[in-house]
């Protein structure tokens, strides 16, 4: 490489002769950053505004299917990988990619049967491992329209009422199960404001028999309704979630909140302090907002408008 000739040479070991040779010449190991579902090279479908907005940058997020492609398909220009973690949120992912960097043809149900088998219990290697695989399922598309995501949280409330004290202490089975009640929280909020959005469009199309003012309020009282913030049944999957927050923090010191567990920062796994941050326009009844929502009566716009 003396004085740059060794870059003009034809051997693929070289900067320029790699490039002329193309990326199989000299295989390398990736840096894999499978610890993230968002803001990464490689990040989740389709991954709904509300899960983005609450589950933040490094969540609880096994993505067995998706790692498994990514995994593979890097494969024929690496050796190996480099593993990069930020902690356990992906443990899964990590015993995918060790598992087909071994064996590229393995399957991942198998995988995941065998992951289940040894670190949660044989009695629940099957249950526990399509609980992963729906887990993944939860974030494709809309949350609103998954019923599958009520599916996941029944499937971890079953194992959870049949396991022992063993399993229920394991820090990986409570990981997987705050990550269903918490995909069930937020879907059934995001249920709840959707349907507050919708009937407040409804009562700005009665503009024209109540009056601006008074369909303007009427409005704003629906977008403020406080039924489901209050409610038995919100406390009653809402609270389960916290005590799995601090079960996790002593078990294995994962800080699922700045406030409480003094973690770097709520986006970046601390989605704990981001359970109750608004979806819609639930709660966007500052001066701005309602003036505009005024204006827009005012300009007859309304008359044309149909609520989805």
């Amino acid at each position: 490489m003396a004085n740059g000739r060794g870059l003009r040479s034809a051997s693929p070991h070289t900067v320029a002769g790699a490039a002329k040779a193309g990326p199989r010449a000299i295989p390398h190991p990736p840096l894999p950053g499978y610890h993230s579902h968002h803001a990464m090279p490689i990040p989740g479908r389709k991954l709904d505004v509300a899960f983005a907005l609450t589950e933040g940058r490094e969540p609880i997020n096994p993505r067995p299917i998706a790692e498994a492609h990514i995994c593979r398909w890097h494969q024929p220009y690496t050796i190996g990988s480099i593993t990069y973690s930020e902690g356990c949120n992906d443990d899964v992912n990590k015993a995918i990619w060790s598992a087909l960097e071994w064996d590229p043809k393995a399957d991942v149900k198998e995988i995941l049967m065998e992951y289940s088998r040894y670190f949660i219990s044989p009695r629940f290697e099957e249950k526990f491992a399509e609980g992963l695989l729906e887990l993944e399922r939860n974030w494709g598309g809309l949350g609103i329209n998954n019923s599958q995501i009520d599916d996941t949280s029944t499937v971890f409330q079953e194992i959870e009422d049949k396991a022992g004290p063993k399993e229920k202490l394991n820090w990986r089975f409570q990981q997987a199960l705050y990550r269903a009640r918490y995909d069930k929280f937020i879907r059934d909020r995001a249920t709840f404001e959707a349907n507050a959005v919708k009937n407040a469009i409804l009562r700005l199309t009665e503009e024209p028999r109540l009056g601006v003012n008074r369909a303007i309020s009427a409005a704003i009282d629906e977008l403020s309704n406080p039924t489901f913030r209050k409610s038995a049944y919100r406390a009653s999957i809402r609270e389960p979630i916290f005590r799995l927050a601090e079960a996790l923090f002593n078990a294995i010191r994962m800080q699922l909140s700045v406030k409480r567990y003094n973690a770097i920062a709520v986006w970046r796994g601390a989605n704990l302090d981001s359970i109750d941050t608004p979806i819609g326009n639930t709660e966007s009844s500052s001066d701005s907002y309602i003036e505009s929502l005024i204006r827009w009566t005012r300009s007859n716009a309304i008359n044309s408008f149909q609520p989805w």
